[in-house]
């Protein structure tokens, strides 16, 4: 794979953030102890564990669908902070039918189905636990933000707060499918 070259050269530090505080999409000033810094935060780390788990699943089709997982992702963050899109930022917004895509992959593991309760073993199905724990962090500091006064914009798709719900059934399904394979 060749290595990407960035358009645009970004500094990796500029001290902007010493204060406290840090900028958004519209480079407002906002504090770093918000809940929009603390819900993206959250979902950075899913990323990171979708980057494990991607990592380490050799199979094509299970690759792809956490690579489409991941592009999806990055699209919530334009959609929970500019849900009108004025900035252009969202490409590819999550529908219905990304979650009918993610519902039918968690019925195909219904026959791996056990005690939602249980101890996964493998290294795979433990970092897909992983996605699934990071997942259920950001769905809630999600909630957090989405109640909070910082949430400005009331018309934020509900759909994403329905993704985030499908993506932890996911990961669960898919460690299972991984455990018992």
């Amino acid at each position: 794979m060749a290595e990407e070259t960035p358009d645009k050269i970004h500094p990796l530090y500029t001290g902007a953030g010493d204060t406290g505080s840090t900028k958004d999409l519209f480079l407002c000033k906002i504090p770093k102890s918000g809940f929009l810094v603390e819900l993206f935060a959250k979902m950075d780390r899913l990323q990171a564990d979708i980057d494990k788990a991607i990592n380490i699943i050799h199979d094509f089709e299970e690759r792809q669908l956490l690579e489409f997982l991941q592009q999806k992702l990055w699209q919530t963050y334009p959609m929970i902070q500019d849900p009108e899109n004025k900035l252009n930022h969202t490409k590819t917004p999550i529908t219905d039918q990304d979650l009918e895509k993610l519902q039918n992959y968690i019925k195909s593991c219904e026959k791996f189905s056990s005690n939602s309760f249980m101890r996964f073993h493998n290294e795979k199905s433990i970092i897909l636990n992983d996605c699934r724990i990071s997942t259920r962090d950001a769905e809630i500091s999600l909630h957090r933000f989405l109640e909070s006064s910082e949430n400005q914009n009331s018309e934020i798709s509900p759909i994403i707060s329905q993704f985030f719900n499908r993506l932890s059934s996911l990961f669960f399904a898919m460690a299972l499918k991984m455990e018992f394979s």
